[in-house]
């Protein structure tokens, strides 16, 4: 007997339309109308019927279906020649079909970092609730307080956003 790799793959059907954020450590394969951004640490596989409207953050992605929104694919992308990319790419790999379709920039980029979904994360917080760093000395404003930790703004309900959920 052979040893098995566990898979940690999320599947979206075909028949499921979903609006939100979506985070996952695993591999993620939409068939499926996804609108919202999508943190991905491992790769994405866009199916040939299935739209996605909103940035997506993966270290791989293949697309066979369409996209509009930016994509950065940290270690490489796959353009089927049913794709259609409505958006900016950054990649440090690109393999594009013939019949592809882009509209958009395309950024090669070979010193591109790793993807950290943490970071992105942190910094989606704070952009969203409008919230100035000052990292020299641990300051963290909002409109209305100030914090000296990045936790305090995040536990405050005064601040909570997605029903307390947190992108």
């Amino acid at each position: 007997m052979g040893l098995s790799k566990e898979i940690d793959v999320t599947i979206f059907s075909k028949n499921l339309y979903f609006a939100g954020d979506i985070v996952t450590k695993g591999d993620l394969r939409i068939e499926g109308k996804i609108e919202g951004t999508v943190l991905c640490a491992g790769k994405v596989i866009i199916g040939i019927d299935a739209e996605v409207k909103g940035p997506i953050h993966a270290e791989w992605i293949e697309l066979f279906g369409t996209c509009e929104g930016e994509i950065y694919a940290s270690k490489g992308i796959n353009l089927a020649d049913t794709a259609v990319l409505k958006g900016g790419l950054v990649t440090k790999k690109i393999s594009i079909d013939k019949e592809s379709k882009v509209e958009g920039n395309i950024q090669i980029d070979k010193a591109l970092p790793d993807l950290d979904i943490e970071v992105i994360r942190e910094q989606r917080r704070l952009k969203l609730l409008d919230i100035d760093v000052d990292r020299s000395i641990n300051r963290f404003s909002t409109k209305s307080s100030t914090y000296s930790n990045i936790q305090d703004v995040i536990d405050n309900p005064e601040n909570a956003i997605f029903g307390g959920g947190w992108i």
